[in-house]
């Protein structure tokens, strides 16, 4: 055991602040990082404390950090935390606890919280996070899991999810997602792109790079930067130009922007083939 002790506390705690209305001061800040800690029971006597940094240590468990009521930001990454149960904070705005061991959540009632970070733990779903209550979550990261679906995300508000590196075949859960602006699903198993991810309509930046994406079931309203770099679409002969033709409203496909030829030239081949389909039509 190598729990919190005060001469630790001591050296860690850092800005001094005025609580209240009187003349109270208290430390409202402590980083105690890389330090091997495998208790942290002594910060629940640290009730004024907003910002905590107990990255890099060998903390399981969170209970602790319940007396905490004035917390705005937490970063616990790199802890050996298994299950992630919190009580609602009102003030916090960020958390990271990214490379834990968490495979499940339960419940998430932080309603000013806009940054979220699980990233490289071993979560399998999103079901019970309860997200819908976080109002004002803007981003959230799940990079690195084992997560095989989005369901369960339900936060309207979102504008950044980064999920690369899991198991996802569908884009099922993202069609509530609809204020999107950053879809990053680096690393995944799909193999096309369907309706759900047709209705995200503030999409600008959508990275599918080294996923098993062939083919788009729908037309795509994307007006910003597309990365299929790795996906078996990459290898079709001008996949630029077919590309463009079922999201032509796209600037930039992996490192290269279009230019106005490109979009003119698409154009006349579509064109083509759908008068070479009305011809066919008409021998019929």
């Amino acid at each position: 055991e190598n729990p919190l002790r005060v001469d630790i506390m001591v050296d860690c705690l850092q800005l001094l602040q005025k609580i209240g209305g009187g003349l109270s001061h208290a430390f409202v800040k402590l980083v105690a990082t890389d330090l091997n800690l495998t208790n942290m029971t002594l910060i629940s006597n640290y009730v004024h404390l907003r910002f905590v940094d107990l990255s890099m240590n060998k903390i399981k468990d969170t209970t602790p950090l319940r007396a905490l009521l004035f917390l705005t930001t937490l970063k616990m990454d790199a802890n050996l935390i298994q299950m992630l149960q919190l009580q609602p904070f009102l003030y916090l705005q960020q958390a990271s606890f990214s490379n834990n061991f968490i495979h499940l959540t339960i419940g998430f009632f932080h309603p000013s919280i806009t940054h979220f970070n699980l990233g490289f733990n071993r979560l399998r779903s999103m079901a019970g996070c309860k997200l819908s209550l976080a109002t004002n979550l803007t981003e959230l990261q799940l990079n690195g899991n084992k997560l095989t679906s989005l369901v369960g995300i339900n936060c309207p508000n979102l504008k950044r999810l980064y999920a690369a590196n899991n198991r996802l075949r569908s884009f099922e859960g993202v069609e509530t997602l609809v204020n999107l602006d950053i879809l990053h699903l680096r690393k995944n198993k799909f193999r096309s792109i369907d309706e759900r991810v047709v209705a995200l309509k503030n999409l600008t930046y959508f990275n599918l790079r080294f996923s098993d994406w062939l083919w788009l079931a729908g037309r795509l309203y994307m007006a910003g930067w597309l990365v299929v770099i790795g996906c078996p679409i990459e290898k079709m002969e001008n996949y630029r130009q077919e590309v463009l033709m079922i999201i032509p409203t796209l600037k930039k496909l992996d490192k290269e922007i279009f230019l106005e030829i490109d979009y003119q030239e698409a154009l006349d081949v579509k064109v083509e083939r759908e008068e070479e389909m009305r011809m066919k039509v008409r021998r019929r």
